[in-house]
């Protein structure tokens, strides 16, 4: 496999990418070994979390295939989502994982999985993809932030879960969570970016893109680190009391098994 990908071909990556998991998403089985919680305490939570915009990474297109008018397709070209704003509406404490030099390579990576921050009510905050994971497997968020104008709701690759009869859940890797909206597309907020970028000539005279971390954005700086080479709430319920989402249950049940104990 060559090392370094031309640019239509690392486009055509990303559509690819993107149509895994929106099929991934789409898929109604739940995972084996997913824990069922009903209870009072159930998505409390959810109206208390806003999202306001996605975080992005210019050094990366992403691309989409869309529709205009006249109904030819043609691509939008957005930075790749790296992270989203969210704005706590009570005061609360939030993920703070952090993130390895392997975040470049891996948006689910992080340095501390019990890591926290105390935010005050009205106050905003940025999350990684693994950060977000971490809200909306808790049973009290339950999969959505509904704080806002736009309801937005996590959404996990599950074909990364591998259920057993005992009920333990094992991945190769840790699942890819997005975040979704409920109406319309993430993709047509103002990107908030974690770093700028310039074009300069390497040693060999090709032209490549150097990353410059914004300031506040010191969680996202591995992006910027060069190299050598470089749906809603499940139906079914059993009773009315809000069930807990099998598929934030499942990335919870994950969490454990890593030694998270929140």
């Amino acid at each position: 496999m060559a090392l370094t990908l031309s640019k239509k071909a690392a486009q055509e990556e990303n559509v690819a990418v993107e149509a895994k998991i929106e099929e991934a998403v789409a898929e109604a089985t739940a995972p084996a070994g997913a824990e069922e919680v009903a209870n009072e305490t159930v998505g409390t939570l959810s109206d208390k979390i806003a999202f306001v915009a996605p975080l992005g990474n210019p050094l990366k297109d992403d691309v989409t295939i869309i529709k205009d008018k006249d109904g030819q397709e043609i691509k939008k070209v957005t930075p790749f989502i790296v992270g989203y704003r969210m704005k706590a509406l009570e005061e609360m404490d939030v993920p703070d994982c952090g993130t390895t030099d392997n975040f470049k390579k891996d948006y689910m990576d992080y340095a501390d999985i019990n890591g926290t921050k105390h935010v005050a009510a009205g106050e905003t905050f940025d999350v990684t993809p693994f950060e977000m994971a971490v809200m909306a497997a808790d049973p009290r968020i339950n999969r959505t932030f509904s704080g806002g104008e736009r309801v937005g709701i996590c959404c996990w690759s599950k074909k990364e879960f591998t259920g057993s009869k005992s009920g333990d859940v094992t991945v190769k890797n840790v699942p890819r969570a997005v975040l979704r909206l409920t109406e319309g597309s993430i993709k047509d907020f103002n990107y908030i970016e974690v770093c700028s970028k310039t074009v300069e000539m390497d040693e060999s005279g090709k032209q490549r893109k150097v990353g410059h971390i914004n300031p506040g954005f010191e969680k996202w700086a591995p992006l910027c680190k060069t190299s050598a080479r470089t749906g809603g709430r499940t139906a079914g319920a059993r009773s009315n009391k809000p069930i807990y989402d099998p598929n934030a249950a499942n990335f919870m049940s994950l969490l454990r098994t890593k030694g998270f104990n929140k």
